[in-house]
């Protein structure tokens, strides 16, 4: 005679056959099987039949024995356990509960395990795309803080291109503009040699303007296209020797020079000049009184090695690390005239031959200017 334990027995046999990724083990108060059901089985290579009709000890490894013999007994006084665990490469729920007669009192449990690897693996992508999502987030982040950091920077370095062009244009034209007015009101008056030191004055500042000028023109391509490198045999000895004569010739403080024959490079000369002069004269401008510039330039390791050193009033730490920008300028060059613009030229000279740039400096103890140039073509 059938009775209503073996109908819902078989019930939930029929149940779990017919329901997809659901696997059903029922076990009495001996906790011996006595249903048995499902893909799970087989799939992980168990016999449903060997495990049907023993108890948990007899059926599995004494490990797996253990550790689920407290929680059947937990179930059949009537609690529930949940967890997922992983088999072969499958996700599986499992979820151990009580079962009930009609009377409401327990009279077995039930091992429900659903096969959820399609959640997980949709969980799994679902993780990789936000974390995905997430990098392109910080990267996109990061790239519009850089934009914002780039505009603030061009908004600064236009403040400062402006600060430069009034004060370092106007200064020399209001002197172009005086000495122009006083020849044209007093030429019949003048002397010979006062007429001479106004036209003298007016050359002096057109040749400044016209400096500033080829360094804006520089810079700017620079920045944009490139610099014009017209490559030729240079002798970098000679060349220095006549930067440092011209800069003697202006009044320049005293220079001393020692050099190696460091022969020929190849190299663009202008740009050479414009780099070596940049330096030196800083060198020459922000030393003090009575100071001493020394140039020395060397043969190192198959390398033009040029060293300017001055005792002026050195570069404070916080500007060491903008020092090459454009139009940047040292919080102590206050008052000293100058455009910013020397050091950004020199870089890009020397980065044009292949070399480099290297400063060392203490704020009230000197500078020393480092350029690496390679030697061989």
């Amino acid at each position: 005679m059938t009775t209503a334990i073996d109908q819902r027995e078989e019930l939930y046999r029929t149940l779990a056959k017919n329901i997809p990724n659901v696997s059903v083990m029922m076990f009495d108060r001996d906790l011996r099987y006595t249903l048995v059901e499902g893909a799970f089985w087989e799939r992980h290579g168990y016999s449903k039949t060997l495990i049907e009709g023993r108890t948990i000890g007899e059926a599995f490894a004494a490990e797996s024995a253990e550790k689920y013999v407290p929680v059947y007994r937990a179930a059949l006084a009537g609690q529930e356990f949940l967890q997922e665990i992983e088999r072969d490469g499958y996700f599986y729920q499992v979820h151990i509960i009580p079962v009930k007669n009609e009377r409401g009192e327990i009279f077995a449990g039930m091992v429900v395990t659903t096969d959820i690897t399609e959640r997980k693996q949709a969980e799994a992508e679902l993780q990789r795309y936000a974390a995905e999502l997430e990098q392109r987030v910080a990267e996109r982040t990061a790239e519009l803080q850089a934009a914002l950091e780039q505009e603030k920077q061009l908004h600064e370095l236009k403040a400062r291109f402006g600060s430069m062009v009034t004060h370092e244009f106007r200064n020399p034209l209001g002197a172009i503009q005086l000495a122009a007015d006083t020849l044209k009101k007093y030429n019949h008056k003048l002397t010979d040699d006062k007429r001479l030191e106004l036209v003298e004055r007016i050359l002096a500042r057109a040749k400044f303007l016209t400096g500033l000028l080829d360094d804006i023109l520089t810079i700017s391509k620079a920045e944009t296209v490139g610099l014009d490198f017209q490559p030729a045999q240079v002798r970098l000895h000679e060349l220095c020797c006549e930067i440092i004569e011209e800069a003697q010739a202006d009044g320049a403080p005293q220079i001393r020079y020692s050099a190696d024959d460091v022969g020929e490079m190849r190299g663009d000369e202008k740009l050479l000049r414009q780099m070596i002069t940049n330096l030196l004269s800083n060198a020459v401008k922000y030393s003090v009184s009575g100071g001493v510039v020394q140039v020395d330039l060397r043969r190192e390791a198959g390398e033009a090695m040029l060293r300017i050193s001055d005792q002026g009033i050195g570069i404070p730490a916080d500007d060491l690390k903008r020092l090459f920008e454009p139009f940047h300028r040292a919080k102590n060059t206050t008052g000293i005239p100058g455009t910013g613009l020397g050091l950004a030229i020199a870089r890009r000279a020397a980065e044009a031959h292949g070399g480099g740039i290297h400063v060392e400096s203490t704020e009230g103890a000197g500078s020393t200017f480092t350029v690496r140039l390679p030697l061989s073509n």
